[in-house]
């Protein structure tokens, strides 16, 4: 089956239980977190979360030189308004304030589109790096035999002292559970580092493909000495 081109979870590379900061989630493991659907009222904390946690350590955003605010502000809106509309997204909230410290970006995978929401929220003319992000996601499944009707992860992100609590993992089983609920038939993320992969692989998902920054010909990519490959991953349900 044709693959649909459409970017998978740029997932922030959340450390595994034993590397996190003893220090810096202790004051947070009794605090309960509570999982909802992503609705357009929390538009505003989920950008927020994404522009000061996310886009700072990605490891595919930070090779094309994704590193600041400066760089995502202006198109974020545009990629994270229409997803909340959807319905099929998730968050995190702490229980106490109400404060989201966690989010599942998804997108329906219909037909053979290759619709991209992230494509869709960007000006080539302005948002060069973007582009190469959402160009390196797109030529990613080019070719890949893949279900059409199955649910895409875009974007996954746990705010840093939160990590550890197992939010993360959540916050995927309740996008596969979404996903049953629509009587779909696979989960897919691209995972853009090693620690994501592991979580990944952790939860049940297989790799279909991988591939170095470095061998990527669509333009110049400069990855740090841990995050070399991103790699398209599945679970079917």
């Amino acid at each position: 089956m044709e693959a649909t081109q459409v970017p998978g979870v740029l997932c922030r590379e959340i450390m595994p239980d034993s590397c996190t900061g003893a220090d810096s989630s202790r004051a947070n493991l009794e605090q309960p977190v509570r999982y909802e659907p992503l609705g357009e009222e929390h538009g505003d904390e989920v950008m927020q979360l994404l522009l000061h946690s996310f886009f700072r350590e990605e490891p595919l955003g930070i090779a094309a030189g994704v590193r600041t605010p400066e760089d995502v502000h202006h198109w974020l809106p545009a990629f994270v308004r229409p997803i909340a509309r959807a319905g099929l997204s998730s968050v995190a909230v702490e229980a106490e304030s109400g404060r989201v410290v966690g989010v599942a970006l998804c997108h329906l995978v219909e037909g053979h589109s290759h619709d991209s929401p992230l494509m869709a929220a960007l000006q080539p003319q302005r948002d060069i790096k973007a582009m190469a992000v959402a160009q390196f996601l797109a030529d990613l499944h080019i070719g890949l035999d893949e279900d059409a009707g199955s649910l895409s992860l875009l974007v996954l992100n746990v705010e840093r002292h939160f990590s550890g609590r197992g939010i993360a993992a959540e916050l995927v089983r309740t996008t596969e559970e979404r996903a049953r609920q629509r009587g779909l038939k696979a989960v897919t993320a691209d995972t853009t580092g090693e620690f994501s992969k592991k979580t990944f692989e952790r939860l049940g998902f297989r790799v279909l493909r991988e591939l170095r920054y470095e061998d990527y010909s669509g333009c110049t990519l400069r990855p740090g000495p841990v995050h070399t490959t991103a790699r398209v991953m599945l679970k079917n349900l």
